[in-house]
């Protein structure tokens, strides 16, 4: 494998990495093809995420976003 093919492939991970650390920091809820995604390109997805059911295409809660302290504000 070249020099020049070995940094494709880290650039185009890297990319994969930040698309999907930014799913992870943005959505409160995931779909569970962001949750695929999410999983095969970043670190702990599966303590981040909560799976509440296919609720309306949303499938896993984002623990990292979701605060029931948060949520008992807006009521």
């Amino acid at each position: 494998m070249s020099l020049r093919h070995t940094t494709k492939l880290i650039i185009m991970k890297t990319s994969l990495k930040q698309k999907a650390e930014k799913i992870m920091n943005t959505q409160e809820y995931l779909s569970v093809k962001d949750y695929k995604f999410c999983k095969e390109n970043t670190n702990d997805v599966d303590i981040d995420t909560s799976y509440i059911g296919n609720f309306s295409n949303k499938s896993y809660l984002n623990l990292r976003l979701y605060s029931e302290h948060d949520q008992e504000k807006t009521v």
